[in-house]
């Protein structure tokens, strides 16, 4: 479908970059983020395979994302608000699955990580020349 309006999202790489930083956290601190899918797959493997997986760590990778919508229609979920998912662990809804998908890959190209963010809000928060619309 060809269309002059549409939405173009462009993420923020300079906050991506100076907000990046290594954190290690036990399993047990990490349930509500298990239970949103968004450990590397190893993780579900040791809940598994061992018995005290919830003293297991893992290494995080975390940053801040933001994304600006650049093009000339407003960006919308696939799914009405009304349908939108609710986590009882971290008390909010859930927009789309995933929003965005991230990978690490080695100085070769081959992939040696990867993640996704869920969305939960997506609001006008930084306008510039228009009003905002959208809010949580």
């Amino acid at each position: 479908l060809c269309t002059d309006t549409q939405a173009d999202l462009e993420p923020d790489l300079g906050m991506l970059m100076t907000s990046a930083h290594l954190e290690d956290k036990a399993l047990f601190l990490l349930q509500c983020a298990m239970e949103e899918n968004c450990l590397a797959s190893q993780a579900y493997v040791e809940r598994q395979e061992t018995p005290y997986w919830q003293q297991r760590t893992r290494r995080l990778l975390r940053f801040t994302t933001a994304i600006s919508n650049t093009g000339s229609a407003d960006f919308r979920p696939f799914i009405p608000k009304s349908s939108w998912q609710w986590h009882a662990c971290h008390q909010h809804f859930h927009s789309m699955e995933t929003f965005s998908h991230f990978e690490i890959m080695d100085n070769t190209g081959k992939r040696v990580v990867e993640g996704h963010k869920a969305s939960f809000c997506l609001e006008d928060n930084d306008c510039v020349g228009v009003a905002p619309h959208y809010d949580c």
